[in-house]
């Protein structure tokens, strides 16, 4: 299995389906959304970062990931 990586992206249903298309390419990822913090665009999450915080069934905006990258959203995929 790849290393898992946190897909953070806009909460524009436009800009998701965009970054959706362009992810199945590479990672394959759990069609499940984690709404936290606020809307400002999208990232990768280190697998350092993820195993260092592991994920969790839902992220609050307490969590220390949603803390950092402050995202609405997010899908957690592995590198193909």
């Amino acid at each position: 299995m790849g290393r898992i990586a946190l897909i953070l992206y806009d909460c524009d249903d436009n800009s998701v389906h965009f970054v959706w298309e362009r992810l199945q390419t590479h990672y394959r990822c759990k069609q499940r959304l984690y709404e936290i913090g606020d809307c400002i665009g999208y990232t990768l999450v280190s697998d350092k970062l993820l195993s260092y915080y592991p994920m969790t069934s839902r992220l609050s905006t307490s969590h220390p990931v949603a803390q950092l990258v402050k995202l609405k959203h997010a899908i957690v995929c592995t590198e193909l």
